[in-house]
């Protein structure tokens, strides 16, 4: 049967922490669980979740014209320049904030404990692959990616 198969196109939202080493038994113990499918978003729920993004990026002055959704790298010099002139204040409100939302996003699975719980560095990496499921077409599975490439080279 030829057509669009979502289920073969699209990989699913699919997480485990329980797989971190290394991690203190308090912060295991809220992990331990932490495994799942996270609920395919709305595209209402992706457009506000990436209007609040934008709106508390912008309040502590990181601009976001300035991130390519392509060079990750590019984008996390972006930031590091942006937070270099931010009050500390206002780095742990937005980092608050960021778990706020991406638990909102991710409507209870993972949960907004254990997304708080998660050790900075592997937070930050959830929260770009979560960001590159939803918003880039290059993370789709692989039947889309050639397409693509054709259609952006033309």
């Amino acid at each position: 049967m030829s057509g669009f198969d979502a289920g073969a196109e699209v990989d699913p939202l699919d997480y485990d922490f329980t797989t971190i080493k290394a991690i203190p038994d308090d912060v295991r113990e809220i992990l331990k669980d932490a495994k799942g499918t996270i609920p395919e978003p709305s595209n209402e729920r992706v457009n506000k979740f990436l209007r609040k993004q934008r709106t508390k990026l912008e309040s502590v002055g990181i601009k976001v014209e300035d991130f390519d959704p392509n060079d990750q790298q590019k984008s996390m010099t972006a930031i590091a320049k942006s937070l270099s002139t931010a009050s500390a204040e206002d780095i742990d409100k937005v980092a608050l904030e960021m778990v706020d939302a991406f638990a909102e996003l991710c409507d209870g699975t993972p949960s907004r404990e254990q997304i708080a719980a998660l050790p900075q560095r592997i937070q930050s990496a959830f929260f770009g692959w979560l960001m590159g499921k939803l918003t880039s077409p290059e993370s789709a599975a692989g039947g889309t990616k050639p397409s693509l490439a054709v259609v952006r080279a033309g």
